[in-house]
């Protein structure tokens, strides 16, 4: 009987939205200089390239709906990071 286990695992990443609901703030787990940042759900895709200071990053949510949202950052050394929120009236 084989063993089984996982073929690849997608750590969380920490993803803090700021109180006005604007921003998110993406805390690194790892000490990178940029990241490629993707947010899908609802209709709505949008890749960018984010920098890191102090292992953080800010991205503008200011124009997305409420829905809930799948956040991908994929960091040069193909290191892949997932995370999801919600945004509720």
């Amino acid at each position: 009987m084989a063993v089984k286990g996982p073929r690849s695992v997608m750590p969380p990443i920490n993803a803090v939205l700021s109180p006005d609901g604007n921003t998110i703030t993406l805390h690194s787990p790892e000490n990178c200089d940029r990241a490629f940042v993707t947010i899908s759900g609802n209709g709505t895709y949008l890749t960018e390239m984010v920098n890191f200071t102090d292992q953080t990053a800010t991205l503008d949510v200011s124009d997305l709906d409420c829905g809930v949202y799948l956040i991908t950052v994929e960091y040069e050394n193909g290191t892949i990071y997932t995370g999801q929120i919600e945004f509720t009236e």
